[in-house]
């Protein structure tokens, strides 16, 4: 018998690499760019995040999903907070494009333990998909934003 991989073993690899998710989410802010990643203009993220809904897994797993109104309003949940009474947690707030053209976000979540979530990211855009990171470091990890109206 040869030593190698052997055919089930090459069946078990090549299922996982069809199989993997999408990964780009976990690249770097470098990567992005090297891959001809674009910033969108002030204006364009203006018109892209008025009266959007916007969805994203944060750092910490938090799964945010909000509208956005025209008037620089936001209504939304939040889920996977650590503590079972913000488990599901209702949140409001404000959004803006600032003027070096950064996303920015001012919330508040939760019921009886309110968790702020105040932010100003860089948008990427890549292909038809958007990512935010907060640090401008090129070993910062985008975060994927799903945006649709």
């Amino acid at each position: 018998m040869e030593a190698g991989v052997g055919r089930f073993g090459l069946f078990v690899l090549v299922a996982a690499v069809i199989t993997a998710p999408d990964v780009r989410a976990q690249q770097t802010t470098a990567e992005l760019e090297s891959m001809k990643a674009t910033k969108p203009s002030k204006e364009d993220l203006q018109t892209l995040l008025s009266g959007a809904s916007i969805e994203y897994v944060s750092a910490r797993n938090i799964k945010y999903r909000y509208d956005q109104k025209a008037n620089g309003s936001l209504v939304g949940f939040a889920s996977g907070f650590s503590f079972a009474d913000n488990a599901n947690a209702p949140g409001a707030g404000t959004w803006r494009v600032d003027e070096n053209g950064r996303y920015c976000i001012t919330s508040t979540w939760g019921h009886s333990r309110p968790y702020d979530n105040n932010w100003c990211a860089v948008v990427y855009k890549l292909g038809d998909d958007y990512y935010i990171t907060y640090a401008t470091r090129p070993d910062a990890k985008p975060i994927k934003l799903i945006v649709s109206k």
